[in-house]
């Protein structure tokens, strides 16, 4: 009768630290956005730029790639789509390997 309730009590425990787990998760990774700086205006940019450094971790280069990031967080700028950037707005990268290509206002 023991190892019976123990058993329930182990996958109950289980159960209950993996859902923990998942939620916490995204908290661990990164905090969201606060006031200020060059920190994307809303939650939905702050994770289009997390999904962007998750990307960035299966690249050789990361460093160069983490770079290009932070820098398109700065000017809140979106990859470059398939057509091109829109009528006032220039293509920028790093010159590195592992750069994405953004869309930026021209100045």
């Amino acid at each position: 009768m023991i190892r019976k309730n123990f058993f329930i009590y182990s996958i109950i425990s289980f159960g209950i630290l993996t859902v923990c787990a998942f939620i916490a998760l995204p908290f661990i990774q990164g905090e969201p956005p606060g006031p200020g700086g060059s920190q994307p205006q809303n939650l939905s940019q702050w994770h289009y730029y997390q999904e962007l450094s998750m990307e960035c971790r299966k690249t050789a280069a990361v460093s160069c790639c983490m770079a290009s990031v932070r820098r398109m967080t700065a000017k809140q700028a979106q990859l470059v789509p398939a057509e091109g950037c829109s009528e006032g707005w220039g293509k920028n990268s790093l010159k590195c390997v592992s750069s994405y290509q953004w869309c930026e206002p021209k100045e």
